[in-house]
């Protein structure tokens, strides 16, 4: 009796411990998707891209308006 009562908490240790782990991997790869977006982020922001960004909108638009102005 004793013993089986001892397996069977054996086996529920088991079983949560596999369920935590298997989260800590979802987890894990959860963070690993917001880091990747966080980097792709940081670089958008800096400086340099930014000015280029907005030099080539600007460029775009002054093109539009002295090409197709009648």
């Amino acid at each position: 009796m004793l013993k089986r009562r001892i397996d069977e908490e054996v086996e529920a240790i088991k079983a949560i411990s596999e369920m935590e782990e298997r989260e800590g991997e979802e987890l894990l790869e959860m963070m690993r998707e917001k880091l990747e977006t966080l980097e792709v982020q940081s670089e958008v922001n800096l400086p340099e891209v930014r000015w280029r960004v907005s030099n080539a909108m600007g460029m775009h638009i002054l093109y539009f308006f002295f090409t197709f102005r009648t």
